[in-house]
């Protein structure tokens, strides 16, 4: 009579546990997942073609300086030919002060020329330099 008690107060413990394996075996095999709750994992695509090579060379920084006038200053820096112009800025001897220099200009004029306009209202006088950032450019076929 005590085994058949045993027996009893153990079946329900592990009757409730196998439910509960099977709910979260039914939950997993429905989302595909590991029942962490990340939902349906996306199928693997077979791999792409592969892309063009990249560049040979690395990035080239171009500096050009040019003469620091009073007033409105205008310059350009060029990359060389084989390579696209990817950015550019300057840098000036007025150190970036807002009060003494408003650019009114950043920017890429040409294909592989970068140009830019400052105005220079603190009559400083000096160089400064315009920056043109180049990457070879890959022949396509």
């Amino acid at each position: 009579m005590r085994r058949a008690a045993l027996l009893r107060g153990a079946a329900i413990p592990m009757l409730a546990t196998a439910l509960l394996m099977g709910a979260a075996s039914a939950a997993q095999a429905a989302t595909g997942g590991d029942g962490g709750g990340k939902g349906p994992r996306p199928h693997a695509c077979p791999p792409g073609r592969p892309g063009p090579p990249g560049p040979p060379e690395p990035t080239q920084i171009i500096r050009t300086p040019h003469t620091l006038t009073s007033g409105l200053n205008t310059g350009t820096s060029t990359c060389p030919a084989g390579t696209a112009i990817t950015g550019g800025g300057l840098v000036t001897p007025l150190g970036g002060n807002n009060l003494t220099v408003q650019v009114y200009e950043s920017f890429p004029s040409a294909e592989n020329t970068w140009t830019v306009s400052f105005n220079n209202s603190a009559s400083t006088t000096g160089t400064y330099t315009v920056y043109a950032i180049c990457i070879p450019v890959t022949p396509t076929t």
